[in-house]
């Protein structure tokens, strides 16, 4: 939500400026955390990236979090958030729990334990958890049913080779369509819908006047 609105207002289809925090703490290791943190970077923003794994275990891998890290984020691992402290209706701090790997759960990776009595307070005015990942807005049983289009077991829209869906006058693209991801994929599957709409319905429109 917090990244999908500093984008409506950067495109200009809201004058409201999302909030920007002076100590921005993000909650995650997935790639929405990533792009969050970045976000609170860009704002000006001391930044923290809080993890309840390692960083071996970030779904957004080594990679993207070590480049954060040289880019001025402060990576924390093995911590978990259990309280927002709020003073006078604003957060100004988290309480942070320490956590330790233990044995595999069912995603095949080590499980976050706590560990009992170790915690630590971190000051922040703004908290972000991107602990998980749906499409903004998300698409629900009763959406998809009543605009005709079919979803599969993850409840991402079904589509063909050419971006259309079951009702062939809608097409979709993005994390609708193949689950969450960064922006970059999502562009290009944006792009290919786009391009296959403009011929399907110029050839639409050709059929149209030829029987005219």
């Amino acid at each position: 939500q917090y990244l999908y609105e500093w984008r409506l207002y950067e495109l200009g289809f809201t004058s409201k400026k999302p909030p920007v925090g002076r100590r921005v703490v993000v909650v995650g290791g997935g790639y929405s955390a990533v792009d969050a943190a970045e976000r609170g970077l860009k704002s000006g923003a001391e930044t923290y990236l809080v993890y309840r794994r390692t960083i071996k275990e970030a779904p957004a891998g080594i990679y993207e979090i070590e480049k954060l890290k040289r880019e001025g984020v402060e990576f924390m691992e093995l911590v978990s958030p259990i309280e927002i402290v709020v003073e006078d209706g604003r957060a100004v701090a988290v309480k942070l729990q320490k956590m330790r790997l233990g044995p595999p759960d069912e995603s095949g990776r080590p499980a976050p334990e706590p560990i009992p009595g170790a915690e630590v307070t971190l000051e922040a005015d703004l908290v972000i958890f991107a602990t998980g990942e749906a499409p903004t807005p998300p698409v629900t049983p009763k959406t998809a049913e009543r605009a005709g289009l079919q979803l599969d077991k993850s409840n991402t829209i079904v589509v063909n080779t050419l971006m259309q869906t079951k009702t062939p006058k809608i097409f979709a693209a993005g994390d609708v369509v193949q689950g969450p991801s960064r922006i970059g994929p999502a562009i290009r599957s944006g792009l290919r819908a786009a391009r296959y709409m403009h011929n399907w319905f110029t050839t639409q429109r050709v059929a149209v006047a030829a029987q005219r």
